[in-house]
């Protein structure tokens, strides 16, 4: 079974979130948040098999990365202009 870990994200005015988040090496949702929004995030206890039977839904969802392959060729500034226009 996966490893999950409590985690308190603080904000930089002092605002503080307790969430769940999966025990990896090294976190990139967590270092998003720090590197964005300046979070301080510390590392809690982890939760034990059966602390984690109680929350049924973690592990199902996961971040999309919506970063895809660059693409072939630019497009130009008149696509989709049809016929008319200069290519």
């Amino acid at each position: 079974m996966d490893n999950y870990r409590h985690v308190t994200l603080t904000w930089p005015s002092g605002e503080r979130i307790l969430t769940i988040v999966e025990d990896l090496e090294v976190n990139p949702e967590l270092m998003r948040l720090q590197m964005r929004y300046g979070f301080k995030v510390k590392m809690g206890r982890r939760l034990s098999d059966a602390e984690l039977a109680r929350y049924p839904r973690i592990g199902l969802e996961r971040v999309v990365d919506v970063v895809g392959p660059p693409a072939a060729r630019p497009l130009s500034p008149e696509f989709g202009r049809g016929s008319a226009g200069p290519v």
